[in-house]
């Protein structure tokens, strides 16, 4: 079933408009598409009467009457200067979500986004689908869903960025529902059959899945020894679109697979351990980019690798002090079983290399030193290239899916060293949290122009109602447009 809005050019009677206005000051100023009406007697007994919205995202729903025979909504923006992407998407979200029951919904956005109705529509669209995709619901008597149209009004054609917004819409839904699967359901196996059908559904991707065996075979002692706490077989997921010319080199995403993370023999508290069910976030991030690339057709090549595997504690699970050796033929001390991300990550970031790319970036829930440095606005962002770093934080800024640069060091890669291994998985130092594990990760690039995204705040949002946030696909899929754009623009024209 398609989300996706459509355009129109003008209102429709069967349609209920949502209008936007700002604040400036102590005056309200309408939105180009309530430009008209603002003059009109209605909206200004509205005014004079006080039932104007008066505080940012708050809705008026006014019933039918002549001019408006659905009615309309009148929806407080806050201030423009204010007004962020995704603060703006998140009202676009609640308006559909508490308005659901309306069979059509037309909203005079074109401005709500900014001045460039192109990356608005894109923005809209991307919403939208968030807000009319079905969530996960495994209740006995769960409601069927009621779907709206949503229609986007306006004078001048943005369905190319409609239908380019829906797609990343839809490869964040897809990365939500991954994610909001609970474990005993969401297996290895489980992310390996999610990126067949991708690739089954797309003709310029395919996937490769390595499981136990090959895994033995290839000496990936990183997945294999945080898988060996589980019977759930561990497997490195490879998905691959072709979607530039044969020799270019690909970008590859490696995204962090742990389908559950009870943190093996160092035991988690029990509190908010059921949370541990987005450990695998990072996987369903990059699958989900894959996804969106493929329905984008952007011209690049691409290359997701997930490795994926429960942590658990068991008679045969790793224990603290054990040695071993990953798929680089580095050895690494395990000093806590619950760092087990970068064990996972080490053997994905090799088999990354293999592929000769452009660039490397990494997604993973990897520290709670991340969410203390941060809290759930900004990913954290670790690079070892400033031109990558720049790019990235300018894509999440363009999305709203905030991303915030933070220190990498030689000093935290001294800190990973351990007296009987190549490395150590976690610091004997207390602080740097993030930045030691991001100096963990950068040992296995060898100097491969590379990202880490730690997405531990930025994830899922916790407690009675957790759920994923989608992110940070939009920040990934935006990075990649421009990328894809940078390219079209220093090849030389066809004559």
């Amino acid at each position: 079933m398609s989300f996706a809005p459509m355009q129109v050019t003008a209102m429709k009677a069967e349609s209920l408009p949502v209008l936007g206005f700002w604040k400036d000051g102590d005056s309200l100023v309408p939105t180009q598409a309530a430009t008209d009406a603002w003059s009109s007697p209605l909206f200004e007994s509205l005014r004079t009467s006080g039932l104007f919205p008066s505080q940012k995202g708050e809705m008026l729903t006014v019933p039918p009457c002549t001019d408006w025979p659905k009615g309309l909504v009148l929806l407080h923006l806050g201030t423009r200067a204010e007004s962020t992407p995704e603060g703006v998407g998140a009202m676009v979200r609640t308006a559909i979500s508490k308005l659901h029951k309306v069979p059509s919904l037309l909203f005079g956005a074109t401005d709500w986004f900014g001045d460039n109705r192109e990356i608005g529509a894109r923005l809209f669209a991307q919403n939208v689908v968030r807000a009319l995709a079905p969530k996960v619901n495994y209740k006995k008597d769960a409601e069927a869903p009621q779907y709206s149209e949503v229609l986007w009004l306006s004078d001048t054609d943005e369905s190319k960025a409609l239908a380019e917004g829906a797609a990343i819409g839809t490869a964040i839904v897809e990365m939500c529902q991954l994610a909001d699967t609970p474990a005993n359901l969401c297996t290895p196996a489980f992310l390996c059959e999610e990126a067949r059908n991708i690739a089954k559904n797309h003709e310029k991707v395919s996937a490769t899945i390595l499981e136990k065996p090959e895994l033995e075979a290839l000496g990936m002692g990183g997945l294999l020894g945080v898988a060996q706490g589980s019977t759930v077989p561990p497997a490195m997921i490879e998905l691959r679109y072709d979607g530039g010319k044969r020799d270019d080199a690909p970008v590859v995403l490696v995204g962090k697979g742990i389908t559950f993370d009870a943190g093996g023999i160092s035991l988690k508290p029990a509190a908010k351990m059921g949370d541990m069910i987005y450990d695998m976030s990072g996987a369903a991030s990059v699958l989900a980019t894959v996804q969106a690339v493929a329905d984008l057709a952007l011209p690049i090549n691409l290359v997701a690798i997930a490795p994926a595997c429960e942590n658990l504690p068991s008679g045969t699970a790793l224990k603290p002090g054990d040695i071993i050796t990953t798929y680089s033929g580095r050895t690494v001390e395990v000093q806590n079983t619950d760092a087990e991300g970068r064990l996972i990550l080490a053997d994905g970031l090799t088999k990354a290399l293999e592929h000769k790319p452009q660039l490397v970036i990494d997604v993973a829930t990897l520290t709670g030193a991340c969410v203390v440095a941060l809290g759930n606005t900004y990913t954290g962002l670790f690079a070892n290239r400033d031109d990558l770093a720049e790019k990235l934080l300018y894509a999440g800024k363009k999305t709203g899916d905030l991303a915030w640069r933070m220190p990498l060091h030689s000093d935290y890669t001294e800190l990973m060293q351990s007296s009987y291994a190549d490395l150590a998985n976690v610091s004997a130092v207390r602080g740097a949290g993030a930045s030691t594990a991001a100096a963990f990760l950068e040992t296995f690039v060898e100097g491969t122009p590379w990202a880490h995204l730690d997405i531990a705040g930025t994830a899922n949002t916790s407690g009675k109602d957790h759920a994923s946030t989608g992110r940070p696909v939009a920040l990934l899929v935006e990075f990649l447009r421009e990328l894809a754009e940078s390219k079209k623009a220093t090849e030389p024209a066809s004559v």
